[in-house]
């Protein structure tokens, strides 16, 4: 027997009602549908096909890490078989000391044709110089006249951007050059509805690049425009957020120390000891695989501590024209290799490798399984590690904080050690670094101390905050950082509570005499106790005051009146 309309329409609703407090009843209450459910806080009861489509916003989508990969781990080899890790651009077969010179004219190349059949010669600044006083050697020479000295990545990223910008007007049949408000807000918003992430942002960089270089016409219009700089956040709106890479964990430091001592194929321990060298020298593998020189081993005997040293003048931070030479200092003993630094240099040895003859420190593997004339790109060392790791969420950018990382979980290395350990110094203080000459020494033998904790079982980076250390080990109080000169040493402050410092240096100056050594917290200098209301030195006792019975670390400075005397 079939069913009426009504008992249809009734069996609809019960299979569609919804409601949000408690289970769902079999046949819902009068006073919960309709607008009287409504007035009482419920949801109406409707059918599926009357319900008003939902409104609100889906929250972007993480994206989700790959799964590690275990099962290669330490098999994914050179001696197997993985050499596809030759780079695969047009300057692939270009000798190291050449490959930077080729990008730079392949960069140049492009800007001189965007300049001349693109925007045109009269719509930039350069291009009515160019016409005013022409440059020996046509435009071109202009142009690399004025990059000069620029990374040639930087170059074509903001070149592609332009390009890209320039593409969308013909499709659209607007004018793209010179620049215009309305023209440049409109492809803001294509770039924001249908464009990457970054897209906008990129466009925007490319214009400031152009004004400032070449005085792009109607750039200043749109870089003030404040409807282009929302079209932009906009589309930054879609990015998801950062993701830093992981650090290497200390099991997977201690595999790639073992590669220097068990690996058949001198290569794989060739590369196995560029991937310690950025991890225990707390560098980019970019600017590792740039260094022009051999590394030398600094090593003074008698068991003391040695260092494996190198310097560059091609890094990421070095501003154009700058001839300084950056220092890069790496201790020499490992968590469980003492003597890893010499074992690499060996190796590299073996393997045929030498940075002076090369003009980088690491080739790249050639498709024959020898070493290329082409420096070896960051994706290289990136699939070598993570092929032999078996881990396939490092990336290059895994190297460098992992020591870092450590010594930020320590807390026996103060902030402004870990920032020298960096290779980067405060504004104010370049002057000073420039004099001092070296100031790695005292940061690396504080670093030292992380690594004999780990050595030691008594400190575990990889552990949770509150299992980092053993039950049975003293955990280290944070250092003062010295954050003003002497002269400021005054009692003006607020007041803060005072940090102890319990590390002792078995190195610091000490007399038989007991003294007593007052500490400055907020300037980080050290002081003499003269009667308990003075220093030695006459001045007042500062109100952040550290009082104690051993020196501290020497990373702090030291009055000199007060030990003068």
């Amino acid at each position: 027997m079939g069913e009426s309309s009504n008992e249809r329409f009734q069996n609809a609703l019960r299979d569609a009602s919804w409601r949000v407090r408690g289970p769902t009843p079999a046949r819902p209450l009068p006073w919960e549908q309709g607008l009287l459910g409504v007035a009482l806080g419920y949801r109406p009861v409707l059918p599926k096909a009357m319900c008003m489509p939902s409104v609100r916003a889906e929250p972007y989508p993480l994206p989700r890490r790959s799964p590690p990969v275990v099962k290669a781990a330490g098999r994914i080899t050179m001696a197997a078989g993985a050499i596809d890790l030759e780079p695969k651009r047009a300057s692939a077969g270009t000798a190291a000391q050449d490959a930077d010179g080729v990008a730079f004219e392949q960069a140049t190349a492009g800007w001189t044709d965007l300049l001349l059949n693109t925007v045109g010669a009269d719509n930039s600044k350069f291009g009515a110089l160019e016409a005013g006083c022409p440059s020996e050697g046509g435009f071109g020479a202009g142009v690399r006249a004025v990059l000069a000295g620029k990374p040639a990545s930087t170059l074509l990223k903001r070149l592609g951007a332009l390009r890209r910008y320039g593409k969308h007007c013909a499709t659209e049949g607007l004018r793209a050059y010179p620049l215009e408000e309305g023209t440049a807000y409109s492809y803001l918003r294509r770039c924001a509805a249908d464009g990457g992430a970054t897209s906008g942002s990129s466009f925007r960089s490319a214009v400031a690049f152009g004004h400032g270089f070449f005085g792009l016409c109607g750039a200043e219009a749109v870089l003030a425009s404040r409807r282009c700089s929302g079209a932009m956040y906009s589309g930054l709106s879609k990015k998801a957020p950062v993701e830093r890479a992981p650090p290497l964990t200390v099991d997977q430091v201690k595999m790639l120390e073992l590669a220097l001592e068990t690996s058949a194929d001198p290569r794989d321990a060739a590369l196995a000891g560029l991937c310690l060298f950025c991890v225990h020298g707390r560098l980019r593998v970019g600017d590792a695989v740039r260094i022009q020189a051999e590394p030398f081993l600094d090593d003074p005997g008698l068991g003391r501590t040695a260092f494996l040293e190198a310097g560059t003048q091609n890094h990421k931070t070095a501003p154009r024209g700058a001839r300084d030479l950056l220092p890069l200092v790496a201790l020499a003993r490992g968590i469980t290799n003492p003597r890893w630094a010499e074992d690499w240099l060996r190796a590299r040895d073996a393997a045929g490798l030498d940075a002076l003859r090369d003009g980088c420190l690491q080739p790249a593997v050639g498709r024959t399984g020898g070493w290329s004339r082409a420096r070896s790109p960051v994706s290289a060392v990136t699939a070598w590690l993570r092929g032999y790791l078996g881990d396939a969420s490092l990336s290059a950018r895994s190297l460098k904080p992992t020591v870092l990382s450590w010594a930020a979980k320590h807390g026996g290395v103060s902030k402004a050690a870990r920032r020298m350990l960096g290779y980067h110094v405060k504004p104010g203080d370049r002057t000073l670094t420039i004099y001092s000459r070296s100031e790695l020494a005292v940061p690396l033998r504080d670093l030292e101390k992380v690594y004999l904790d780990i050595e030691g079982g008594r400190f575990n980076p990889d552990a949770s905050r509150s299992g980092a250390w053993a039950s049975n080990a003293p955990v280290p109080l944070p250092l003062a950082e010295p954050c003003s000169p002497e002269d400021s040493d005054d009692s003006s402050s607020s007041s803060s509570s005072a940090v102890s410092v319990a590390t002792v240096v078995p190195d610091a100056p000490q007399d038989s005499a007991p003294k007593v050594f007052a500490l400055n917290v907020r300037t980080g200098i050290v002081h003499l106790d003269g009667d308990g209301a003075h220093t030695a030195c006459g001045r007042a006792l500062p109100r952040q005051l550290s009082l104690c019975s051993t020196y501290p670390s020497e990373a702090l400075g030291r009055c000199s009146r007060c030990f003068s005397r």
